[in-house]
């Protein structure tokens, strides 16, 4: 996915989260299209339940 807006960062950064259920993430060369996640021991849901769950937003990033 190539957001036109987006500047690049670092990989693991969460770029954008949309309302659609979308969570854009920093790759190495790109932006990954986060649909859906699901944590350790837990269900499947929309990626952005899980950002709004976790307090998730913009610029933050995952641990890898």
């Amino acid at each position: 996915c190539r957001d036109p807006q987006a500047v690049a960062q670092k990989p693991a950064t969460i770029v954008k989260i949309a309302r659609d259920s979308v969570m854009h993430v920093q790759a190495g060369s790109g932006i990954v299209e986060l649909i859906e996640v699901q944590p350790d021991g837990r269900r499947a849901m929309k990626a952005s339940e899980f950002a709004l769950g976790q307090r998730i937003k913009a610029g933050d990033s995952f641990d890898l």
